[in-house]
């Protein structure tokens, strides 16, 4: 301790970060921290000091000596749901007894880049001298080729499989557990819990109660069980489609992953989704260069023989060369108008859709005044349909033929209610 006559300063923490820190948890479970970052207050003080830490990646179970992984298993609330697995129980059943299958089943088996993606299902419970419990679930097993750091995964592998539940059940579906393999474990070491903050538990495997992918009144577009394509052949596609259109998913799919975000917000991330995708498969240019250069002069050309003057015509000779674009109320209408039968279900009920849906995006990116009830109840569901569109897209892309893309929309309850609401729209 210091004496009375002694001066001792302390400045303000500084900003630290670990690497690697190995510890335990109070039931001595090993715990391997990577990047632990925090401002340490060092030196003596004659009160209690609490610090925060944040952690990158937690694993438990394990004291890994690097950021590498050689495998994973990953799952999500509503993978059972769209894996749609066999049933564990077998024909015939009755109260008195029934087979039950406990082994696990491999529905499919993808590689991309060099990693094993596989798609499995399996049973977990207790059973006892008087009660068995057993559920069902699924998840994808993943052995890398290469090893990978966890950030890696998640950004590669994580992602691109939760996105596709999303896309594919067009609702919010949340990571509930990740196990990571460190490279340098021994062959029987047991996969190790990884937490960080993506991470969303559940309270249990299959305790909550989810509506089936099959019901005609959720937004599902495909799941295992009804694919037109195999599902290793359909993930290998995805992993393609979402490395080129990972922009136009990312607009697309904010609002199941921030489903707090505002109405305004929503719709304007599917439009700029929207937009996004048009501009990948579409052409955004109205004119070819050379029709573009040749009515820019011709304009030009006028101008100056009508003695206009010079910083005039140079100010719109600028602009003239500038823009080239489609109008965007086009564009959105060229991205509805091929879908087939889905954008000739839209325009038959509502022939300004295009119009209204930029109307209202501009209203959002320009604001005027506060919107009343109305004008934001229509641009709900300008965003809903909309979004229908982006997805059918987006099946198309993954080479399902229109005939059926059209089949699987035009017979979704939630889309016949979105056009019903744009119809009445109209109406008024």
């Amino acid at each position: 301790m210091p004496q009375e006559d002694e001066v001792t300063t302390f400045g303000p923490p500084e900003w630290s970060t670990t690497p690697l820190v190995h510890g335990r948890t109070r039931d001595w479970k090993d715990v391997t921290l990577f990047d632990v970052e925090g401002a340490p207050f060092e030196g003596p003080v004659p009160f209690e000091v609490r610090e925060s830490y944040r952690v990158k990646l937690a694993i438990i179970g394990y004291h890994a000596d690097a950021d590498a992984f050689s495998g994973a298993y990953i799952e999500f609330d509503r993978l059972n749901s769209w894996a749609d697995p066999p049933s564990i129980v077998g024909e015939p059943w009755s109260t008195a007894s029934a087979d039950v299958n406990l082994s696990p089943t491999e529905l499919a088996e993808s590689i991309i880049d060099g990693d094993s993606i596989k798609l499995k299902s399996g049973v977990v419970g207790k059973v006892g001298n008087a009660n068995v419990h057993l559920d069902q679930y699924s998840n994808f097993v993943v052995e890398f080729g290469a090893p990978l750091s966890g950030e890696s995964i998640v950004e590669t592998r994580v992602r691109p499989l939760q996105d596709l539940l999303i896309f594919s059940l067009g609702r919010t579906v949340k990571l509930t557990s990740l196990k990571l393999k460190p490279v340098n474990a021994d062959s029987d070491q047991a996969y190790c819990d990884a937490y960080f903050n993506t991470i969303q538990p559940s309270e249990a495997r299959g305790s909550t109660i989810q509506a089936s992918p099959r019901s005609y009144s959720e937004p599902t577009l495909l799941f295992v069980g009804d694919s037109p394509i195999a599902i290793g052949e359909l993930i290998t596609r995805w992993f393609a489609l979402w490395d080129e259109l990972r922009d136009v998913l990312v607009l697309l799919h904010a609002p199941y992953y921030a489903p707090f975000m505002y109405s305004e917000n929503r719709f304007a991330s599917v439009f700029q989704s929207a937009e996004a995708l048009h501009k990948k498969r579409m052409a955004s240019k109205e004119l070819d260069d050379d029709s573009h250069k040749a009515r820019v002069k011709a304009v030009v050309d006028a101008a100056k023989q009508a003695n206009v003057d010079t910083d005039i015509v140079a100010w719109a000779e600028r602009v003239l060369q500038a823009r080239n674009d489609k109008p965007l109320r086009q564009r959105i209408e060229e991205l509805v108008r091929s879908t087939g039968a889905i954008g000739e279900t839209i325009l038959n009920a509502n022939p300004k859709f295009a119009s209204n849906a930029t109307y209202a995006r501009t209203g959002v990116s320009h604001p005027r005044s506060l919107a009343g009830k109305e004008e934001n109840v229509e641009r709900f569901w300008h965003g809903a349909v909309l979004s229908w569109v982006v997805r059918a897209r987006l099946l198309m892309d993954l080479e399902v033929p229109l005939p059926e893309v059209e089949e699987r929309i035009l017979q979704r309850a939630q889309f016949r209610h979105a056009i019903d609401q744009i119809r009445t729209t109209t109406e008024e």
